[in-house]
């Protein structure tokens, strides 16, 4: 039977068989033929099996394997070095980006309600018309609010009376005071003058008298000068009682003046406030008729709208909208950034936004606002990137995936991120390296991972070759050959 092996063995590798310590047959009697597939596999398929000295069979380290298979290359010619694929790690860096889902949403609409109650009339529009701002969507007919516009416009006009009798007797009261006053200076002219005749009296007397008492005239004639002289005096006294008279009718006058006035304020009052009536019947008056509020497009009516059919006020009960109307010219794409990516967004962050409806048509952007804030329940923070729809393409409520430029790219080096042994949580990773024909484990500091290259920030060269999906039971110093992947053969040619 170990002949019968040993036979075996020979036929597979004549040449490159590994060396067998001999052992008693009873010893291998359990173990011959494992042996034999052992040696075979190893021989032909460069495995690491081999015979311990107790006779089992124990897996060897790449090291001694790859050492057994030079010996015998030296010893046969036909065996060679581990062959491993290397890349060229490559400058550029990467753009750190964050891909997620979008919404997209009008970027202004408006539920519309009435504020009043009554019956549908003019019902112009329905789900999909478009319209202009201002235009006119529907009327709610309410007779209440016409006949109170009619009834304020009917107080102005009375108010408006008041107002122009006030200030008539304004200018009456006005006119008055003018009339006393030119009365007061009457009176005091006249007063002048009655003093000027009582100084010309007494003056008259007294001469006459001294002429009676030198007996060069009669006693008659100084009675009679006497008599002319108290007459004046009277006529002084009447003159100061007429300015008195005179200047209690200014004071009435003046008193009316104010009294006018204040009717005169008290009717323009009135009238502003039968204005400011009339207002809010114009106001509720208009409430009755529905308009855009801005170009766009009817998105939804309420299922019980139609001419002719009653609805109420939203503030008695309808709750409601009878229409919505929703902007179609302008869109926010609101996208929901997790927290990873929240701290490296920032309002005018380049991005791409992609939809199943258009394949292969990408939709350019900017993020144009940010919320600053984390939602507590996901940890998402809100950010809302406008995009343009001259074209009118795009559609309220339609789904897509944004990809936001968060960072641009550095000069740091780059490696396919299938050279990554393995990392922890801090960015430190291990990677194994060819130098001198032989494998080096190399501890090196990595950035920003997009699944296909990993940012390498420190502990690599451009010149260091780095192992493309390393065994990591190979050991260190492990003799190897290499090969470059096709890029950096790339690479390698455009340097020479």
């Amino acid at each position: 039977m170990v002949t019968e092996q040993k036979e075996t063995v020979e036929r597979v590798e004549p040449a490159n068989r590994v060396a067998v310590p001999a052992r008693t047959t009873a010893k291998r009697g359990a173990w011959g033929w494992a042996a034999a597939l052992g040696l075979i596999a190893a021989a032909g398929g460069g495995g690491f099996f081999f015979m311990g000295a107790g006779g089992e069979q124990k897996e060897g380290d790449k090291a001694h394997s790859q050492s057994a298979e030079k010996g015998h290359g030296e010893e046969g010619g036909s065996k060679s070095a581990l062959k491993v694929v290397v890349v060229k790690p490559k400058r550029g860096g990467m753009e750190r980006t964050t891909d997620q889902p979008g919404t997209i949403r009008a970027f202004e609409f408006a539920p519309l309600y009435s504020k009043v109650s009554g019956y549908v009339t003019n019902l112009t529009v329905d789900r999909g018309t478009k319209v202009r701002k201002g235009q006119l969507l529907m009327e709610v007919y309410d007779p209440e609010r016409y006949v109170a516009v009619k009834q304020g416009e009917a107080a102005v006009n009375r108010s408006q009376a008041e107002v122009v009798q006030a200030e008539s007797r304004v200018k009456v009261a006005k006119a008055q005071v003018d009339a006393s006053k030119a009365k007061q200076m009457q009176a005091r002219a006249i007063k002048e003058e009655m003093d000027a005749k009582l100084n010309y009296r007494d003056k008259q007397y007294a001469r006459i008298s001294d002429l009676a008492n030198r007996n060069a005239i009669e006693q008659r004639l100084v009675d009679e000068q006497f008599d002319d002289k108290e007459a004046a005096k009277a006529s002084v006294n009447s003159a100061v009682a007429g300015i008195a008279t005179a200047d209690a009718e200014l004071l009435e006058a003046l008193a009316n003046v104010e009294k006018t006035d204040a009717d005169l304020k008290a009717a323009q009052a009135e009238l502003e406030v039968s204005k400011a009536n009339l207002d809010m019947a114009r106001v509720w008056q208009k409430y009755t008729k529905i308009e855009s509020p801005y170009d766009g497009v009817v998105t939804d009516r309420g299922d019980g709208v139609h001419n002719g059919s009653f609805i109420r006020a939203a503030t008695e009960g309808g709750t409601m909208p009878l229409l919505v109307v929703a902007r179609t010219d302008k869109f926010r794409t609101v996208v929901l950034v997790p927290d990873r990516d929240a701290p490296y967004c920032k309002v005018g962050d380049s991005a791409i936004i992609k939809f199943d409806a258009f394949l292969g048509r990408n939709f350019e952007g900017k993020v144009s606002r940010i919320s600053e804030s984390e939602d507590l329940k996901d940890r998402n923070m809100r950010v809302e990137i406008d995009l343009d729809n001259k074209d009118g393409s795009l559609r309220d409520g339609m789904w897509g995936r944004a990809i936001i430029l968060l960072e641009k790219m550095v000069k740091t080096l780059t490696i396919p991120s299938s050279c990554i042994i393995e990392r922890n949580g801090k960015g430190e990773a291990k990677i194994m390296t060819v130098k001198d024909n032989k494998i080096h484990i190399a501890h090196i500091l990595v950035g920003i991972d997009n699944g296909l290259r990993v940012e390498v920030i420190s502990g690599l060269t451009e010149s260091d070759a780095t192992i493309l999906r390393p065994d990591e039971s190979v050991a260190e110093g492990t003799k190897v050959e290499t090969e470059l992947d096709d890029e950096s053969k790339s690479m390698h040619f455009g340097e020479h």
